[in-house]
């Protein structure tokens, strides 16, 4: 809940947990042998662990304890580290390597680090993604430095801890997220707003002329700002506000948090605090294949919830096991999302609905509990990148290797689009279909974007939103959203689709792409082919194309993304395909995906190569599995050779 910092005292600089790679000097030993920031050295620094996810702060398993558990699930996602090891060890300070906090937009990763005592983490080398340091802002987290990975730099934190000159009070110039800050938190500041206490300062720039060229993300959050000066309709990176919502959803393992958020805060019920109700979902997707109580319990009182607030609910069909379909898979299928709007999603991969030409973005569950109150949230406008594809993809590639090829590119694999918005377009994507489309805005926040737009204006997105929410193409073309020829942006990059071959990201990070070519020969000991990115219908037909016929040599799972793939593919008889080569084909689910369902990593000796979107440790399973993230065509050729080979080979 949002609470007010509490200010680090000298004693905190002794109370320092370093976060080291596997085997050097893990929580307990630090504790033994008494080691304090200000020993810090640049060896230490460069064994510091980077790129721990929200996955790595808290593990799935976690979300189904009591909120009086949470604490003991600090970091218990991080190899080497145990359950209850942070808290018993009464540490405040956490230092990290860069990278810190990507993945999965989880309120939960900062709660357990508020309530197992950390007050402040110290990033060294930078790079904290985005929905992690809006839920620590937002909710009253612990307070983030980023300092260069230099001793010099972390143990002059140290010195200022000890003599009494470091504030963790973050400075914003603005004075919106200032007056949040003053306030203690977003929610608090939101009932200052519904009470008429403060006023939203306007976003105005009179020395630009009206026609400033802007960037699509630009204009999709100028059209939706309330707080923008109709006499001046432009707006710059930077600039601060709040924007209408056209979407929000929430799904079982966060729609807790938004309850006991509003409950705690607020003496109305929930249901008549929620404005336009309408605009609001539901949806139970990510551990219905869990088989785990405490989870079902989640989905129960989600059920209970979807009908005391009066909101729709997209829910698992009685006849069979399974969800009705994945939430992104969903927003795409029926168009929930529009050209030109802003949506918001208690997940990372909301991004998914600019496939759509919608600003979409991941948020925290307090911090969509907010925005029930007033149907707008709080958005900062990001520089963008624009992406355009040239060329045409050869027939042993898909969209997910030019997506991986992305993800490795030098400026994304540095961390350079963290807090930019990705922005797709070009003559190569004329003729993707819209679940090709997905893929690109699916796994944007894979690059650390906010967001990802396809701003290129293809038949098949036009005809597919025209004809699902029967509305004219004419206007559908005329509500599209394109950056205008003259603005500006962060970087341009250029890729040629003809040079691919391909791909494959090693175990660790989506960024640690490869041409699968130049990888040795690599068993595996099982493939999955399923999520909101791989379990499309596309995806399940070119799986059965490459698998007719013949037989898996190691375990092979199947999943549908949503209960319209799951019928087609049993339409045209890939269910028997499938079974007779001896995989296992499942009705919707997160599953695997998110460690919860077959096809999960079981052992450290697991090895599984999957065409989900993450492969960072534990979000598969055991956190000491290896998991290689790949298209569907080169999981289903490696499952039936038993390491990892491409489609053809």
């Amino acid at each position: 809940m949002p609470r007010e910092y509490q200010p680090l005292s000298p004693s905190d600089a002794n109370e320092a947990l370093f976060v080291f790679k596997k085997d050097y000097s893990p929580p307990s030993e630090q504790l033994a042998q008494g080691i304090r920031l200000h020993q810090v050295s640049n060896d230490d620094l460069a064994n510091l662990t980077p790129r721990i996810s929200t996955d790595g702060i808290f593990p799935t398993r976690g979300a189904k304890a009591k909120r009086e558990e949470i604490a003991q699930f600090a970091l218990a996602g991080v190899p080497g580290i145990e359950e209850g090891e942070v808290q018993k060890g009464n540490f405040t300070v956490l230092v990290v390597g860069p990278f810190f906090g990507g993945g999965s937009a989880r309120q939960q990763a900062v709660d357990t680090l508020r309530e197992a005592g950390i007050k402040l983490i110290i990033v060294a080398g930078g790079h904290t993604e985005r929905i992690f340091k809006e839920n620590c802002f937002n909710s009253g987290g612990p307070a983030i430095l980023e300092v260069p990975a230099e001793a010099d730099e972390v143990n002059k934190i140290l010195d200022r801890i000890h003599d009494g000159t470091l504030s963790i009070e973050e400075e914003y110039k603005d004075p919106i997220r200032s007056e949040i800050r003053a306030s203690g938190g977003l929610f608090e500041y939101t009932k200052k707003r519904l009470a008429g206490q403060v006023e939203i300062p306007r976003i105005s720039h009179p020395n630009l002329p009206p026609n400033y060229p802007m960037t699509a993300a630009q204009k999709i959050l100028a059209r939706n700002f309330i707080n923008l000066d109709p006499d001046h309709p432009v707006v710059q990176p930077g600039d601060v506000g709040f924007a209408t919502t056209s979407f929000r959803f929430a799904y079982e393992l966060t729609s807790p948090t938004i309850e006991q958020t509003i409950q705690h805060n607020l003496d109305s019920n929930i249901k008549g605090a929620i404005r336009d109700p309408d605009s609001f979902a539901l949806f139970e997707d990510h551990t219905i294949w869990s088989g785990d109580p405490r989870f079902r319990a989640l989905i129960d009182r989600q059920r209970q919830n979807s009908q005391d607030w009066g909101i729709k609910l997209f829910r698992q069909r009685p006849d069979l096991t399974g969800s009705e379909g994945i939430c992104h898979t969903l927003i795409k299928e029926r168009c929930l999302a529009l050209p030109g709007q802003y949506i918001i999603g208690t997940d990372s991969h909301t991004d998914s609905a600019g496939v759509l030409n919608a600003y979409a973005e991941g948020v925290g569950a307090g911090t969509l509990a907010a925005s029930l109150l007033t149907k707008d949230n709080l958005v900062v406008v990001p520089e963008s990148i624009d992406v355009n594809f040239t060329g045409q993809l050869p027939k042993s590639c898909t969209p997910k290797d030019a997506m991986l090829f992305l993800l490795c590119h030098p400026y994304i694999k540095t961390g350079e689009a963290i807090d930019k918005a990705l922005e797709f377009r070009g003559p190569g994507l004329k003729n993707w279909t819209v679940d090709d489309l997905f893929v690109l805005s699916n796994m944007s926040v894979e690059c650390g974007a906010n967001t990802g737009i396809v701003t290129e204006m293809t038949d098949a997105v036009v005809n597919h939103i025209s004809t699902v929410r029967q509305i004219p193409p004419a206007q559908v073309k005329d509500s599209f959203v394109r950056s205008d020829p003259d603005a500006q942006f962060a970087r341009k990059i250029e890729i040629d689709l003809s040079k691919l071959g391909p791909m494959v990201a090693t175990p660790g990070h989506p960024t640690n792409g490869v041409p699968i070519s130049q990888l040795p020969k690599t068993p595996i000991t099982s493939a999955f082919i399923g999520s909101c990115t791989g379990g499309n219908l596309s995806d399940l037909e070119a799986a059965a194309d490459i698998i007719m016929g013949q037989k898996v040599k190691v375990p092979l799972v199947v999943q549908a993304a949503s209960m319209s793939v799951y019928d087609a593919a049993l339409a045209k008889g890939l269910d028997k395909v499938f079974a007779a080569s001896g995989a296992e084909f499942l009705t919707p689910g997160c599953g695997a995906c998110i460690g919860l369902g077959p096809g999960r990593a079981e052992k450290p000796s697991d090895v599984i190569v999957t065409d989900t979107n993450r492969n960072w440790p534990g979000r598969t399973g055991h956190e000491q599995a290896s998991v290689y993230l790949a298209s569907s065509l080169v999981a289903a050729a490696s499952s039936l050779a038993g390491y990892l080979r491409a489609p053809g080979e």
